[in-house]
């Protein structure tokens, strides 16, 4: 049923351009889907979705660019071995805004000092060993 069902639509070009960054689909209800796209092109976002998902598309300006997420991407993997990088995946916020997320087995030095660079949110670092906490 529509329960269960993710709308049907055509995406074309839109994320291999990076006219739209990432695409997510919303439940706010059992029986609604909606599309939400973080964009850079919001215009063309809506011009081939729009018609295509009336009434069940939400654009947003996207806070990164595809370049932006894809140059910190490929710094990490650079890195991966060096910085003990276990998984790098994207992923969207509660507002459909993209990031990166990293899990590691423990932040170094150089690692410390490089997130600083990147954009803040663009970003979250995830140790698994962590220095222990007096209780």
């Amino acid at each position: 049923g529509a329960r269960d069902s993710n709308p049907e639509f055509a995406i074309g070009d839109l994320l291999t351009s990076g006219s739209a960054v990432r695409l997510v689909i919303f439940r706010p209800s059992a029986d609604q889907a909606v599309v939400v796209v973080a964009a850079s092109d919001i215009e063309r976002v809506i011009g081939v979705l729009g018609p295509q998902l009336p009434g069940g598309l939400c654009v947003t300006q996207s806070r990164w660019s595809r370049a932006q997420l894809d140059a910190v991407r490929g710094h990490l993997i650079d890195r991966w071995n060096e910085w003990r990088i276990r998984t790098l995946s994207e992923a969207a916020d509660e507002h459909a805004q993209p990031y990166l997320e990293v899990e590691l087995d423990w932040v170094t030095a150089d690692l410390a000092l490089w997130a600083d660079d990147p954009p803040t949110g663009i970003l979250t670092l995830t140790p698994s060993l962590r220095p222990a906490t007096r209780a």
